[in-house]
């Protein structure tokens, strides 16, 4: 900051437009880094959240099998109404603005579970050229659980 200039006995006192204009400028370097990590950040945890509700309706539809002797096909609505997860399975899981659920694929040994992401959860977040949809799923065999964690 500048002395106090005087301009006909009033004081002036005030930043130039140099100062202004560089600390513009570092704030705009500091956005541009720290957006993308954040962005990061909150993909990894959106992600976190799909596999978390995998890993639930997993266990419950082992628990399911324990006591019935076969899986279910469990659908997963927005709300309570189509929900039939929340009455079959005991589980609180919706499809919600990131990700709708399915369980598919359903036999007396095996199952596949997966997340796909909703087209506001993608934002664009397609590779170059690719037309991922982003999936995250599971798939249960006799027991065994093999994951597929790509996105």
């Amino acid at each position: 900051m500048n002395k106090p200039r005087t301009l006909n006995s009033i004081s002036v006192v005030g930043f130039t437009i140099m100062e202004i204009m560089v600390t513009l400028i570092i704030v705009a370097i500091v956005t541009a880094i720290a957006m993308p990590l954040y962005n990061k950040t909150v993909d990894e945890m959106h992600k976190k959240e799909a596999k978390t509700a995998l890993g639930t309706i997993r266990s419950a539809e082992q628990m399911y099998k324990i006591d019935n002797n076969n899986y279910t096909s469990a659908t997963f609505g927005s709300d309570n109404n189509g929900n039939t997860a929340r009455s079959t399975l005991n589980v609180d899981i919706y499809n919600n603005a990131d990700w709708e659920y399915a369980v598919t694929g359903v036999s007396g040994t095996g199952l596949a579970a997966r997340a796909t992401a909703t087209a506001a959860r993608l934002r664009g977040k397609h590779k170059k050229g690719g037309t991922d949809p982003g999936v995250i799923s599971i798939n249960i065999t006799d027991g065994e659980t093999i994951a597929d964690y790509s996105w």
